[in-house]
């Protein structure tokens, strides 16, 4: 089992509203760390990305979001985000007020308090493996791969936001730290490179 969590995500309601660097970038200049906020179309195509997947379809695969106020989402394997990012914002909201969506029934969306290490804490992995273009060590995508497939539980944490690095509690929650390549990549890609890797070696293509 593979555990994705989408780390320090710029994901949060102001004033009512899902915070968008859109619609609110001079709100976001008087925040702290304004180039970590503002961009929940990260967390929209990272979702996209993850929970069409074949990992997933397959059972194989557990996606966590952690916020940068310090939530965590716990998403259900059944989850199909909108594809329209206006209806994705709306169920964004939705959850952020109500903790839950849908507000009745099985949620397929849950949200609680948590650091970076209570999500890691649910997920039940054993070992933890950051992927960050700042700090971690370069490596080929299929070794990548053949060395998550070697260690079992593991959680995978990538970053949800689109400027700046880790905060320090995140990078020492980590046992090892990588970046696929040279070439910086944006979260969705990574998402996309890595789930691709593992699924080549699994032999789901």
């Amino acid at each position: 089992m593979l555990t994705l969590i989408l780390a320090e995500s710029s994901l949060e309601l102001v004033n009512g509203e899902v915070l968008d660097v859109s619609r609110h970038h001079r709100l976001i200049r008087r925040l702290p760390n304004p180039g970590k906020r503002g961009r929940p179309d990260i967390v929209h195509l990272f979702l996209i990305t993850a929970m069409s997947s074949p990992l997933n379809n397959a059972g194989l695969l557990r996606v966590l979001i952690h916020t940068i106020n310090d939530e965590v989402i716990r998403v259900s394997p059944i989850e199909r985000p909108p594809q329209n990012y206006n209806n994705f914002i709306g169920l964004m909201r939705q959850l952020l007020v109500k903790g839950r969506a849908p507000p009745q029934g099985d949620p397929l969306l849950q949200l609680g308090k948590g650091t970076i290490r209570d999500a890691i804490a649910v997920s039940g992995a054993s070992r933890v493996v950051l992927l960050d273009d700042v700090r971690g060590t370069i490596i080929r995508g299929v070794d990548l791969a053949r060395r998550l497939l070697s260690l079992g539980n593991v959680a995978v944490v990538i970053g949800g936001f689109p400027h700046g690095s880790f905060s320090e509690s995140t990078y020492a929650s980590a046992h090892e730290v990588y970046r696929i390549g040279e070439r910086p990549m944006r979260t969705h890609e990574v998402t996309c490179r890595l789930l691709s890797m593992l699924e080549s070696e699994l032999g789901y293509y």
